[in-house]
């Protein structure tokens, strides 16, 4: 039989213990102290809307999460929604990288802005929020980290493309961000720089670092981020960076799944036609770049078939790995046949409808992967498509608004398609492209060319740039594009009713009633408040849309059952209606109540038409006397 421990021993016990959990104990005094003092961030992916407390908005300073130096990190989208989601909201969250931020035209060249337009043509009455969660040079670790996150906000759909980025996007394989080879072993890493600790360790290690040059700051990110310039096909880091993107999104839509999100996932698009490789290996038998040169043989000679397999097989056998590989679209496609809730976007096989020979190049892209405008209005095409086949939207989708409608309506200005052809030059004029700018007149620049470069060198913010351009239009009575720009800024600022009367009001200028009782309807659905359903009941009645004025009033009655100025124009307007052809009638006492409804609406002159028909009919007819008198006077 064993003999009790001694006192010697259980001290030597707890000495081992304490040993052992000192470190972690100072650690976490270290934490505590670090978050009483206020230093490092949290990280969360929404804050507080700093205009409005009612509102969440994307944290800007999220993205330093994920890259090792801030100088690199990105901004994204601060797109407002409520906090507090009411039964009218429909929340749509868009998750990717920056194709799906909208590069280079941000704000409504992207594509979620194309189908936020769209949806809110189609359901007016409804509140829609398409808020973009995505961020330029990141990839499935980021949008896996954003997804853990969102489910926690209400969304009644998530909407992904995501894939071209696996490679040297934050913690890539190939990237300067790089930490480790296993996604989960990332995830870790991840989770620990929400520690504050953590936080203080990688800045004391920051310190020892040499400061990036300025040359080395001048150079675009995308050469900032990478490390690995060739990564051959099927080589190991090739095969990791599929494995990473194949568990990234797995997890990603099991999680969305599993919440019972619905999830939208797009096939991902190269410009395969007009781009020749990057890199190419030479000292392979058949290179990247001599598959390329026979696709352009074979497009030459009509055999488009032969042509697209070398353009395809030159994007695969590229080393630079700025483009998705095949098997990304593989794992899309199989991914989204797994899971119940998530549903296939195919915008490649989209686009590749609107282009010659279904091989897409330089008329939907702009260089490697980012679309121009009409390549992102067909993205947006695509998602609402789906949208609509699954009808996840209730209300009347057989008043869905077709793309050639939309590319006709659609809120672009000038300087948003001038400032991304500028931000694409100088793009191109670095590293890997270097494609000299071509001399630009600057004198004889317009002044829309001169607020679009003013505004992609960041001397102007772009509501600064809308305002400019407003002004430019407005002053010079140019008002179609005047009003173009302020249904613009509707898309910019889809929380504040005043831009959307603001744009109204331009429209009933121009005689455009049905946009401007969209706008109008907009507005109210923001401030429903009796005050605004007045002023534009009043402003139909003013241009004779005594239809267009008729819901307004009922609002009115439905807020404040005591106005009987409403009721009773409401009234005289239902009585209008209903008798638009009693100007050629015989019916005298019709025809003199249709003359007391135009003049309570402050219509004399129609009023008095009217009164004169009854007179020439009945001379002496006292009422029509009665109120012709009242004109007079």
């Amino acid at each position: 039989m064993s003999s009790p421990p001694t006192i010697s021993q259980q001290r030597a016990r707890w000495f081992k213990i304490i040993a052992v959990l000192l470190p972690f104990l100072l650690l976490l005094l270290l934490e505590g102290v670090l978050r009483l003092i206020g230093y490092g961030n949290d990280y969360p992916l929404f804050v507080t809307s700093e205009t409005d407390v009612d509102y969440w908005v994307m944290n800007p300073q999220v993205s330093e999460k994920y890259f090792s130096q801030n100088a690199n990190a990105t901004v994204g989208y601060q797109e407002p929604f409520l906090k507090s989601k009411d039964d009218n909201t429909f929340r749509i969250f868009v998750l990717g990288a920056s194709t799906a931020v909208g590069y280079p035209y941000l704000h409504n060249g992207s594509f979620h802005r194309w189908l936020q337009y769209r949806l809110n043509r189609t359901f007016p009455d409804q509140n829609i929020e398409v808020i973009n969660l995505s961020l330029t040079a990141v990839n499935s670790y980021t949008v896996l980290d954003f997804a853990k996150q969102v489910v926690d906000y209400q969304p009644d759909a998530v909407l992904i493309y995501a894939g071209h980025n696996e490679y040297y996007g934050a913690l890539g394989v190939g990237s300067t961000t790089a930490v480790a080879s296993d996604p989960t072993l990332v995830q870790l890493i991840l989770k620990s720089r929400e520690f504050r600790a953590a936080q203080l360790l990688t800045n004391a290690f920051s310190v020892f670092q040499p400061a990036p040059s300025k040359s080395e700051l001048q150079e675009n990110l995308m050469k900032r981020m990478t490390a690995e310039q060739s990564i051959p096909y099927e080589s190991d880091l090739y095969q990791r960076g599929i494995q990473q993107y194949e568990t990234n999104m797995t997890a990603i839509l099991s999680l969305l799944d599993e919440a019972d999100i619905p999830t939208f996932i797009s096939t991902l698009v190269s410009n395969e036609r007009d781009l020749p490789p990057f890199i190419s290996d030479s000292t392979s038998e058949k290179s990247a770049e001599d598959h390329y040169q026979s696709g352009l043989d074979a497009y030459r000679q009509e055999d488009f078939t032969t042509a697209k397999q070398h353009f395809v097989q030159a994007k695969e056998l590229d080393m630079l790995r700025f483009r998705a590989p095949e098997a990304m679209n593989g794992i899309i496609r199989e991914l989204s046949e797994q899971f119940s809730d998530v549903h296939l976007v195919d915008t490649r096989s989209h686009l590749e409808t609107k282009t010659p020979q279904s091989i897409i190049g330089n008329e939907l892209l702009l260089e490697h992967v980012h679309p121009n405008l009409l390549g992102y209005s067909l993205i947006a095409d695509a998602f609402y498509r789906k949208l609509q086949e699954q009808k996840l939207i209730s209300g009347d989708w057989a008043e869905a608004s077709n793309w050639a409608q939309a590319q006709r309506e659609m809120p672009i200005t000038e300087v948003d398609s001038l400032k991304g052809t500028y931000e694409v030059m100088m793009l191109k004029e670095g590293w890997p492209f270097y494609e000299p700018i071509a001399d630009v007149d600057t004198a004889n620049r317009t002044l829309p060319e001169a607020i679009a470069g003013a505004l992609a060198v960041q001397q102007l913010s772009w509501d600064e740039a809308m305002e400019r351009l407003y002004q430019h239009y407005y002053q010079n009575q140019q008002l179609a594009q005047a009003l173009n720009v302020a249904e613009a800024v509707t898309l910019e600022h889809p929380h504040e009713p005043q831009f959307f009367t603001k744009a109204a009001g331009l429209a009933m200028e121009l005689d455009s009633l049905d946009k401007a009782d969209y706008l109008f309807q907009r507005a109210l659905l923001l401030d429903p408040s009796p005050a605004l359903a007045r002023k534009i009941a009043i402003n139909f009645i003013k241009t004779n849309a005594l239809e267009e004025a008729l819901p307004y009033l009922r609002h009115i009655m439905e807020q404040e059952s005591t106005d009987l100025l409403s009721f009773r124009l409401a009234e005289a307007i239902e009585s209008i209606l209903a008798f638009t052809e009693a100007k050629r009638s015989d019916d005298t006492e019709k025809l003199t109540q249709l003359a007391a409804n135009y003049l309570l609406l402050g219509k004399q002159d129609t009023a008095e038409v009217y009164l004169r028909d009854v007179l020439a009919q009945e001379p002496a007819n006292e009422e029509a006397l009665k109120l012709l008198k009242q004109i007079q006077n």
